[in-house]
């Protein structure tokens, strides 16, 4: 099933333990998974794609065994590509309750048999986060930057989302060096935004 990146409200915890987090917007998808884990109180498991396929064994021994209290978990796969297909496909046909697993992809095109799966199963999650629109942006800054009490113009602000090419990760990384340096200023000039840009 697809849902668009602004309609994560609609997954349901309990039909939807099988998430997959797609496209180059980094920022994007971690503010997803930070959202999705506030909802819910579960043991959460770091994997890389490339551990899981090292050690399949390993990884199904972790998700079929329980914890004391029959302890939900979720579990994070990063870095996720195609070659992680058959392992997910297979842990999709057990039906196990107990676990959430949330897959961060970078971009999949249309023929990904990963992609495909999650599009086409009601019961499975597939969320596409593209690059950040200028006016997106503007609308995280002006947000940022109020509940921060900083002035700030809207040509200042436009300088800041040139340098980050869409991605909010990098985009949230220049507010808050910002924020750092206008430690007891209320007011960022464009002179101050340049000398954030030679310190970097």
């Amino acid at each position: 099933m697809i849902i668009k990146s602004f309609e994560l409200n609609k997954i349901n915890i309990g039909k939807n333990n099988f998430v997959l987090l797609h496209g180059d917007n980094e920022g994007a998808k971690n503010e997803a998974i930070s959202n999705i884990l506030s909802n819910f109180k579960r043991k959460v498991i770091n994997y890389e794609e490339r551990q899981v396929i090292e050690n399949t064994e390993e990884f199904f021994n972790e998700i079929l065994s329980k914890y004391l209290f029959d302890e939900e978990k979720i579990f994070i796969i990063k870095r996720a590509t195609n070659k992680i297909f058959n392992i997910i496909e297979d842990i999709y046909q057990k039906k196990i309750k107990e676990i959430y697993i949330i897959i961060n992809s970078n971009s999949l095109d249309k023929k990904s048999k990963l992609r495909n799966l999650f599009e086409k199963k009601k019961e499975l999650v597939s969320v596409a986060f593209y690059p950040d629109t200028p006016k997106i942006l503007s609308n995280l800054a002006i947000k940022f930057f109020n509940e921060k009490k900083i002035l700030i113009s809207q040509s200042d602000i436009n300088l800041i989302i040139n340098k980050c090419g869409g991605d909010r990760e990098i985009f949230y990384n220049e507010l808050k060096k910002i924020e750092l340096y206008a430690f007891n200023k209320s007011k960022i000039s464009s002179n101050d935004i340049a000398k954030i840009k030679k310190l970097n």
